[in-house]
């Protein structure tokens, strides 16, 4: 059932979907079936022959008109409705397509928060608390740590530059590919970005030896802790953020060095030093 996911309308599935408990709401076999059939839909639908004033009205926050679509479209009732609705509108936020006020504003809204399920009630306070945590446009807390030379680093110091924090994990293979890959960032904007790599505590010999062998960039710093790695809420690595000069926050999803952060920083730097260069006439 799962592999028809990839060829079949979401609206095939809806017998399967409204036959579906609450209590089944996280089994593996029903999320993974549930995030490939409803992956995106709303940018989809807006963009689609018939998505007339879904846009709109979105970018509105007409609650009652996703609701006729959803029901209307998809035929869903109960929990799986919402459940879906709050998919829509997760997905909708990262997509770029509608205004993200107005999506966190119909996350919040009474049918999620005051919903008589305490799953829909939960998964709305869980979606919300994501998408407003370190989001575009917002200050990030400081990171003071002891650098591997002893030092103590606060990435709010230096306010003359860009800075690009990254956590990871030297266990991890993937990250160590990805710190390995920093010189070439650094090498192309050094000019304009400092680096900091927050580093989850591990072997320190390990950690040494890694660095001994490598030369990664920027300020490196072990969070013995593990308290900003929390005040972060990093759930995986490698996690990136990219600041300003002030500490707030410049992208929802920075790229990570392998993932393309080169050219996601190289065209949003182009377009703004040319701004600062026109307010400065």
């Amino acid at each position: 059932v799962e592999a028809d996911a990839f060829r079949l309308k979401p609206e095939d599935y809806t017998e399967v979907f409204n036959s579906v408990k609450a209590s089944y709401f996280l089994h593996p076999s029903f999320t993974t079936l549930f995030e490939k059939a409803f992956a995106g839909l709303l940018s989809f639908d807006a963009k689609s022959v018939k998505g007339g004033n879904l846009k709109e009205e979105t970018d509105n926050g007409n609650i009652s008109f996703l609701i006729k679509h959803v029901v209307t479209k998809y035929k869903l009732h109960g929990e799986i409705l919402d459940l879906v609705l709050l998919k829509m509108l997760h997905d909708a936020y990262y997509s770029g397509d509608f205004s993200k006020t107005s999506i966190e504003g119909l996350i919040k809204n009474k049918r999620f928060s005051n919903n008589k399920s305490s799953f829909i009630r939960n998964a709305s306070n869980h979606i919300s608390e994501k998408i407003t945590h370190l989001a575009e446009e917002t200050v990030a807390p400081p990171v003071c740590l002891t650098n591997n030379k002893g030092e103590k680093v606060c990435t709010n110091k230096n306010t003359d530059k860009f800075k690009y924090l990254v956590f990871a994990d030297i266990d991890m293979m993937i990250c160590r590919e990805h710190l390995k890959y920093m010189e070439s960032v650094n090498q192309k904007f050094e000019k304009y970005l400092d680096i900091y790599v927050i580093l989850r505590d591990t072997d320190i010999e390990e950690i040494k030896k890694f660095l001994e062998e490598n030369k990664i960039p920027g300020e490196i710093m072990i969070d013995k802790n593990n308290s900003f790695i929390e005040s972060y809420k990093i759930r995986s690595f490698p996690q990136c953020y990219l600041l300003d000069e002030n500490h707030t926050v410049v992208f929802t999803d920075t790229k990570a060095p392998l993932d393309g952060f080169e050219q996601q920083f190289g065209t949003f730097l182009r377009m703004e030093l040319f701004q600062r260069l026109r307010d400065q006439k």
